[in-house]
């Protein structure tokens, strides 16, 4: 008997021992994979670039160059010093070397490895991880769609903002912000206001009406119109990744909710008009806004048609898209027109030679705006909202020009800084709008030296109407208002959340 409980002991003691082992093999083989994950894997890729001489300019452990940017944004006023600083340091540098993600990261800057970037698109794949938040939003639009499915997509929607439907838009475009102004007046609510949020509520508006029509931009959630529910919304999802872990679950939740609201509202615009739907081959006689254009598609195309979900999200992405880049766009001008006042009244001087009020201009009248045309293109080019397109990573090994880019390395193009580049924009830190007006100088520069809505076969297809919008609200805006700042001595210091934009 006392063999038996011995024996027992000693086999009890055996398991323990063994089961000791293998959690000790787990967390060893756990922690080597998080560890390979984490750092071995980006050093590695680094490494590779190190044996091309290609410097390392900026290295942060797993967040990398994103941390990089948002530091420089507080501690240096503009989340876009870092890679300034190199431009000016060495106006021929050819790309920046970092990390992201917990992999290697190429920035693009030479306009002729860009253009090698976008004509061997093949060799990439979007890199979801960076946006796994926005997915849930707009994860079965333009954004997250592959192979052919993305073609169909941008095919649509890039036709559904040619300069055809741009023009039936401008109606809409100038009503919602004559409305918009004249109700800020009447109100008085013109005092110490945040510019942005105004210019961000017109053009959200604009981007809903221009896609769902009329009766889903009226519609109010909780007292406050869908444009300002939409806004926060995209906010909260930006923000998520940063809520504390105690109260995320709830957080996460309240999204949720908000994201299933949206789309049953829009579901229920869907439904509706699907009862007016066209017959096949009448897609011409009926070219309403853009969920008109779709169900019109559909109609003549059933084996590819959209289904409610990806229409839904590709109203939302437009939205997004819309509303901020356009938004921000327009603050900017704001701030360089406030620094150089001879520039708003060169403007002034301009458009009044039309002879026209703000609210009746149309297209031809927009295209003889040339200064203003200039001016826009410079603030862009100072100020570029958007730091990239959906981020790429190389599939397979290959080269761009000399350069050998091995799998796994996320590449992206600095669209807000390669247009420092001295040899291309000449004293590139200077806001100069005349550089634009010189046709042979514009041409010389070539077509990847200036790209804020970035080029190839990923151009972003919304950048005509952004431009129309961006004027027709700055002319009507300046009709009604003088402004000034808030502070005497404010001086805008430039963050990275969504997008690049000013900090206060």
């Amino acid at each position: 008997l006392k063999r038996d409980q011995t024996r027992n002991i000693v086999l009890f003691l055996l398991k323990i021992l063994m089961l000791g082992l293998l959690l000790k093999c787990f967390l060893a083989a756990w922690f080597g994979y998080a560890f390979y994950r984490l750092l071995l894997r980006e050093w590695i890729g680094l490494l590779r670039y190190r044996l091309q001489s290609i410097p390392i300019d900026f290295y942060v452990p797993v967040a990398g160059f994103f941390v990089q940017m948002v530091t420089d944004g507080y501690r240096k006023g503009d989340a876009n010093f870092a890679q300034k600083e190199e431009i000016r340091k060495n106006p021929k540098k050819r790309l920046i070397l970092s990390n992201m993600i917990c992999k290697p990261l190429l920035i693009l800057l030479d306009p002729a490895l860009i253009a090698d970037f976008y004509t061997k698109q093949r060799m990439y794949e979007k890199d979801l991880e960076v946006l796994f938040n926005v997915s849930r939003f707009i994860g079965k639009g333009v954004v997250f769609a592959k192979g052919e499915r993305w073609r169909t997509h941008r095919r649509v929607l890039t036709e559904a903002l040619d300069f055809e439907s741009i023009k039936q838009m401008m109606p809409i475009i100038i009503e919602i912000t004559c409305t918009h102004f004249e109700k800020m007046l009447s109100e008085r609510h013109f005092q110490n206001i945040d510019i942005m949020d105004e210019f961000q509520n017109i053009t959200g508006d604009i981007a809903l009406k221009n896609f769902f029509g009329a009766e889903f931009s009226k519609i109010q959630i909780e007292g406050v119109s869908i444009t300002k529910a939409l806004a926060k919304l995209n906010e909260e999802l930006m923000l998520q990744p940063l809520v504390s872990p105690f109260s995320l679950i709830e957080y996460d939740r309240k999204i949720q909710r908000k994201i299933e609201l949206f789309h049953s509202l829009g579901q229920d615009v869907i439904d509706k008009r699907r009862t007016q739907a066209v017959k096949p081959n009448e897609g011409e006689a009926r070219r309403g806004d853009i969920l008109d254009r779709i169900l019109n598609y559909n109609a003549e195309n059933p084996e590819s048609a959209f289904s409610d979900d990806e229409i839904i999200d590709n109203c939302m992405t437009l939205f997004m898209a819309g509303m901020d880049t356009t938004g921000h766009l327009l603050t900017f001008a704001v701030h360089y027109l406030l620094e150089y006042p001879h520039m708003l009244d060169r403007i002034w001087n301009e458009f009044t030679s039309l002879q026209v009020d703000p609210a009746n201009i149309t297209l031809d009248d927009l295209a003889k705006l040339k200064y203003l045309d200039a001016f826009l293109k410079e603030a862009l080019r100072m100020t570029t909202p958007t730091i990239d397109t959906v981020p790429r990573v190389a599939k397979t090994k290959h080269k761009l020009s000399d350069i050998t880019v091995y799998p796994g390395t996320l590449v992206r193009v600095g669209l807000n800084a390669v247009g420092f580049r001295e040899s291309d924009f000449p004293n590139a830190f200077q806001f100069k709008p005349e550089r634009w007006l010189d046709e042979e100088e514009c041409l010389r520069r070539g077509t990847y030296a200036y790209i804020p809505f970035s080029a190839g076969p990923i151009h972003c297809f919304g950048k005509y109407l952004a431009f129309i919008e961006a004027k027709v609200i700055l002319l009507n805006f300046y009709s009604r208002f003088n402004v000034a700042r808030s502070s005497s001595d404010y001086v805008m210091r430039k963050t990275l959340r969504f997008l690049y934009e000013p900090l206060e």
